[in-house]
């Protein structure tokens, strides 16, 4: 019988130290890996935004040269309907939803409408002050540039590109484990307290045992 109780208390004990392993690992998972406003604020902190915001101006600017445009044009309409902070975050909140399968939808897709009317409306009233026909081939090229407004926004702002990867076992795989993990917490909690009232009634005249952990089971 007393071969029978150390042996239950060592496979308790392992069972307990893996199980606090996995508790860590949880609430890891949840309050700071897949944690949407912790990694945004964090960004904040380090002036991510600000950094971004730069960078993108480089890019509009490139793109003014290319197309004639001012950047302006551009910026404000990033700056005043969709904040960069704001596209910034989606794409992060976006990537925790996906992890923990709460969406099937694995990157932000930008409306480039958010360009279409300020730069269409700079177009057409350039083409109406120089007495240029606005037609086919304007709207055209009016449409490359809103196109390529958006994909350089839209790349700049996606912190996490899951594109690429949502197509290999591997990661989803990987996405299934962080999904237990992720909702994990209470169940283990609740798993942790059973093994140690049983460690407790195994040490019923020793509790303080319980303690030691895997010590325990060998004393």
């Amino acid at each position: 019988m007393k071969k029978v109780k150390k042996a239950l208390r060592m496979v308790l004990s392992f069972l307990l130290m893996f199980g606090v392993i996995f508790c860590i690992a949880s609430i890891f998972i949840r309050f700071v890996l897949l944690n949407g406003n912790y990694i945004g604020d964090k960004l904040e902190d380090r002036d991510y935004y600000s950094q971004l915001t730069e960078n993108l101006n480089t890019k509009y600017a490139t793109l003014s040269l290319e197309s004639s445009i001012p950047d302006e044009v551009f910026m404000s309409a990033v700056l005043e309907d969709y904040e960069v902070q704001k596209l910034t975050r989606e794409n992060v909140n976006l990537m925790v939803d996906y992890m923990t399968y709460e969406t099937d939808k694995s990157a932000v897709i930008m409306d480039k409408t958010i360009f279409l009317e300020p730069v269409t409306t700079y177009v057409e009233t350039y083409a109406n002050e120089n007495n240029i026909p606005f037609d086919e081939e304007f709207q055209a090229r009016t449409t490359a540039v809103v196109e390529s407004a958006t994909e350089i926004t839209e790349n700049r702002v996606t912190l996490f590109n899951l594109k690429n990867v949502v197509d290999i076992p591997q990661f989803q795989l990987v996405r299934k484990v962080v999904n237990i993990a992720y909702n994990s917490i209470v169940p283990i909690l609740i798993v942790l307290v059973m093994i140690i009232g049983l460690l407790a009634l195994l040490y019923r005249r020793r509790r303080y045992r319980v303690l030691f952990w895997i010590g325990s089971s060998r004393v």
